[in-house]
């Protein structure tokens, strides 16, 4: 088994070897940290140039000898990486003005396999296939980039740039996952970008998931939560996607508690009739499972009756045998009680 340097930048920096995090430098903003981040950020584009890192690490400095800042910013993280535990190497190969990290030593970096995995969706023909790329790419992006190296340069454009990838990836999916009615998958993608950035409207998808799965009050929830965040923190209203589901899901609320009423009424007998209730046998079967459960919860005592009446003279008469079972037992037997009628030629029905 291959041991990979496995490197998280996106929602933190973390370093992982042999399966054990390995500490850099204490100081995550220090030269020999950044330079370090500079060097796996390039290492699938074929490395980055002194100047380039140059201008990165010392660009706004009054540093006067920067090349020879850059040379002892390198020896320093050498020396780091040993200490930390890398087995021994020169980690950083300089050839030609070109800077690139040792190949024998394999890395597995986030940010580049989430940049590497974008632009192979954004060449995919096939619609379908795009979608599972990009779900995979979602999936990739745990957080910004650096997000502790905001007040850098290098690191903040890089931030944007991931971002934007992020935001394109993610609104692909969102349309994609609504257009298939896939709500539950829409809402884990949409949670997950208002999670990592709650200031960019990425709950209006989030909403459209929830009344999608009938799901109007937690709907409302995320409506009152963002809203409230937005007002308090940046001193905004809610915009004119959130007002426009806001006024959806309070039409579909109403609607639901409107629809609960009519079932109520439809599901009312429409007479008073004595007795035991009557209903065909398919029914009374589903009756005598839901008492049967009734049984095992509460303890209440049930019990089945079967009457069985001859009619020799007229035992082809069938309709004259249902009437007259039908209209037996109307008062003997309680309104709790269900009876039906079985014929063997007809497998309908029992009295209970």
């Amino acid at each position: 088994m291959k041991n990979i340097l496995k490197v998280r930048m996106l929602g933190g920096f973390t370093l992982e070897y042999k399966g054990k995090e390995l500490v850099l430098d204490r100081n995550n903003v220090s030269k020999t940290t950044q330079l370090f981040q500079l060097l796996l950020l390039h290492t699938q584009d074929g490395g980055i140039s002194k100047a380039a890192l140059i201008d990165a690490l010392y660009g706004r400095s009054d540093v006067e000898n920067k090349n020879g800042s850059l040379n002892n910013t390198i020896f320093r993280l050498r020396k780091q990486l040993t200490a930390a535990g890398l087995p021994e190497s020169s980690y950083i190969n300089i050839n030609g003005g070109m800077c690139t990290w040792d190949p024998d030593i394999e890395t597995s970096v986030d940010v580049c396999d989430f940049k590497q995995t974008i632009e192979s969706a954004r060449h995919e023909k096939s619609q379908k296939t795009k979608m599972e790329i990009y779900a995979k790419a979602w999936k990739l992006y745990t957080g910004e980039f650096l997000p502790d190296m905001m007040g850098e340069d290098w690191a903040a454009v890089e931030n944007i740039a991931c971002r934007d990838m992020y935001f394109d990836c993610v609104e692909e999916l969102c349309h994609y996952l609504k257009t298939e009615e896939k709500f539950e998958e829409l809402y884990r993608v949409a949670h997950s970008a208002a999670e990592i950035y709650p200031f960019y409207d990425w709950q209006i998808w989030e909403i459209d998931s929830l009344i999608g799965m009938s799901r109007y009050k937690d709907g409302l929830d995320v409506y009152k939560r963002t809203t409230k965040l937005m007002f308090e923190e940046l001193g905004l209203s809610p915009s004119a996607g959130m007002l426009e589901r806001f006024k959806l899901m309070g039409e579909r609320t109403s609607q639901a508690a409107g629809a609960i009423e009519d079932i109520k009424y439809r599901l009312r007998e429409k007479e008073s009739i004595e007795g035991a209730y009557y209903c065909t046998y398919p029914s009374f079967v589903d009756v005598y499972h839901v008492f049967g459960r009734m049984m095992e919860r509460t303890g209440m005592s049930v019990f089945l009756m079967l009457c069985t009446l001859n009619f020799i003279k007229i035992s082809r008469q069938t309709t004259k045998i249902r009437n007259t079972i039908q209209n037996f037992s109307a008062s003997p037997f309680r309104k709790q009680s269900v009876k039906a009628i079985f014929t063997p030629d007809t497998t309908s029905s029992s009295i209970s």
